[in-house]
């Protein structure tokens, strides 16, 4: 299979021409339905737009040349082909012919168009298509994987109580931080408003290696339209309010299903900012408008809220996260909102 030349990806941050070459299995049906198992070797090569700051230095006309390993899980049909809840397996000779089981898709995150497109002309199985998702997966998931290990640990040093508990997480993207929770005994709902996100959780989910599937369940919402309906012991909502056209709403908001407490990580300003994003993007707001705002609003906006309103004295060890506001720049900030005292193993702030 071959690139089909240059073409631009809503999305992306270029445009992207490559080849990929995968090998063939004499048995395609049984290859597929091990899609979790096998790994093919592709190369391409990435050309970015004018502007882009890989080109700084290098040149108008610098590309990145890519090579690896694509796995059944991030390949053509990667979203089509496999085992769920344990007994039901899809497959091509199954879900393609002319009266395909009600099994094969439900129209949303599995359908016909994409997982029976033989001729690959359908964007999401194009070339380039994959290779920018492993450039993803190679660059900012990475960055990502760290930020998220950083986050963790310092909210273990809070040792909070977060054992056994109801928990709801705001925007749980693809289930990256769940496990964290399930593996203390809690019951999590996550919720993501992105089908790329929640076709990830799913496959997670059928998996279930990386959190118990009996524990999470899952909602898909545009947060700034609405929210849950429900009360959670725990609302989670880590990486979301900076991406929000109007967070203090928001805040507004989710305050009714917080029962016990609300853990809140943002990026906070030194100014009120409105800031456009990427809307395409997997980890952007789904309108592509954001505010960012300053961590006195998020702070007072909360302590209008709830009765008690902590800043751990402590931060994560990321440079992303700020222990010095004297002067103020941008930076990742920490708050917790409980409706009672809470304890700490680290000294929680109660003023700025």
């Amino acid at each position: 299979m071959s690139g089909h030349g240059i073409r631009a990806i809503s999305g992306m941050v270029g445009f992207w021409s490559c080849s990929l070459q995968f090998s063939h299995a004499q048995d395609q049906e049984s290859r597929l339905l091990m899609s979790f198992r096998h790994q093919d070797f592709f190369e391409g090569e990435i050309h970015f737009p004018r502007g882009s700051v890989y080109l700084q230095g290098r040149g108008p006309n610098a590309s990145l040349k890519v090579r690896g390993w694509m796995s059944g899980t991030q390949g053509i049909f990667s979203n089509c082909w496999h085992c769920y809840d344990g007994k039901v397996c899809s497959s091509e000779e199954k879900c393609c012919g002319d009266n395909p089981s009600l099994d094969c898709f439900d129209g949303i995150y599995w359908r016909k168009k994409v997982c029976c497109d033989k001729e690959l002309k359908h964007y999401e199985n194009h070339a380039e298509m994959q290779v920018s998702t492993l450039y993803t997966m190679l660059g900012i998931e990475q960055t990502y994987q760290r930020l998220t290990a950083r986050r963790l640990e310092h909210l273990t040093t809070l040792a909070l109580p977060l054992w056994n508990k109801s928990v709801l997480e705001l925007a749980g993207r693809q289930g990256d931080l769940t496990h964290y929770f399930t593996d203390r005994g809690c019951n999590v709902t996550i919720v993501e408003p992105r089908e790329s996100n929640i076709l990830q959780l799913r496959r997670k989910l059928a998996l279930n290696i990386l959190f118990d599937k009996s524990r999470v369940d899952y909602l898909s919402m545009d947060l700034e339209k609405k929210v849950p309906v429900g009360r959670w012991q725990v609302v989670f909502c880590f990486g979301l309010l900076y991406h929000l056209e109007q967070p203090l709403v928001f805040l507004r908001r989710i305050e009714p299903l917080v029962g016990d407490f609300l853990l809140l990580e943002t990026f906070v300003s030194s100014n009120i900012v409105q800031i456009e994003e990427v809307a395409a993007a997997d980890s952007a707001g789904l309108s592509g408008r954001a505010t960012l705002i300053r961590r006195e609003d998020v702070f007072y906006a909360l302590k209008a809220l709830f009765e008690y309103v902590y800043i751990p004295i402590t931060q994560p060890n990321h440079e992303q996260f700020a222990i010095d506001w004297a002067n103020q720049s941008d930076s990742r900030a920490l708050f917790i909102a409980a409706r009672r005292p809470l304890s700490s193993a680290v000294p929680l702030m109660e003023e700025l």
